[in-house]
């Protein structure tokens, strides 16, 4: 697993170690959509609730080498609905 903060030259830290931690804790119920981003990319977003806290994360999988990239992980800004249910946003509902 990869992620843009610990590439070439960057050490992981506690943060790099969160993200890690809480893309290995998906499960299917965490999945909320597959979106194409602007570059054309697509990627999935979850919704996770960690330590009382309702996560946003993004991923993507590289086919060519079965690697996956974290591309956003954070607390989340609005309500995510998932397959198991609305994980909670700081700011209630809204747009994504």
């Amino acid at each position: 697993m990869t992620g843009r903060r610990a590439g070439p030259g960057r050490v992981p830290g506690p943060r790099h170690d969160l993200a890690a931690n809480a893309v290995l804790s998906l499960t299917s119920e965490d999945y909320s959509r597959t979106i194409e981003m602007l570059n054309g990319a697509v990627a999935d977003e979850y919704g996770k609730v960690i330590e009382g806290a309702g996560w946003y994360l993004k991923v993507m999988i590289n086919v060519s080498d079965d690697e996956m990239e974290i591309v956003s992980c954070h607390l989340a800004e609005y309500d995510v609905p998932t397959e198991g249910g609305v994980v909670p946003g700081r700011k209630g509902s809204g747009e994504r």
